[in-house]
């Protein structure tokens, strides 16, 4: 695996990384509802790499998992806006009442299946994608 196909997919992660340096350690608030949305959507920002990148002749998989990794992230989003009503409402006691509430496993359940399933597929077809792009860099190359 390559460093710059790393880079690519790992540039993303800034807003999770925002997420628990700002919101967490600086402002000193709780990240949970904010932090999902942003796993999941760092795995829809990989399956779009993946789709525009990828050619698999006669398999639409990399459409497809763009968008299921869409639908994973937007169902993510709208339980952890319910996650931060419910931190926000006088029913939040702590770390174990997150854990007994519906929101917050739908909304890190979705983001963790999204997230992964993302990264897998990369991981997966990443040195098929290196060899394109190296091919694609030759052919350049050779032009001139």
């Amino acid at each position: 695996m390559t460093w710059e196909s790393w880079f690519k997919v790992g540039l993303p992660a800034i807003p999770a990384g925002f997420t628990i340096f700002g919101v967490w350690l600086y402002w000193q608030e709780n990240p949970l509802p904010l932090l999902a949305p942003n796993l999941a959507f760092w795995g829809v920002v990989i399956t779009y790499y993946l789709f525009g990148h990828l050619y698999l002749p006669n398999r639409n998989t990399p459409f497809w998992l763009a968008v299921g990794t869409a639908l994973l992230w937007l169902v993510s989003s709208i339980t952890s806006q319910n996650l931060a009503r419910f931190l926000a409402s006088g029913n939040y006691q702590g770390l174990f009442s997150i854990l007994h509430n519906r929101d917050f496993w739908y909304a890190y359940v979705f983001a963790a299946v999204g997230f992964a399933v993302a990264l897998w597929q990369f991981s997966r077809h990443e040195p098929q994608i290196v060899a394109q792009i190296k091919r694609e860099r030759a052919r350049i190359r050779a032009r001139r």
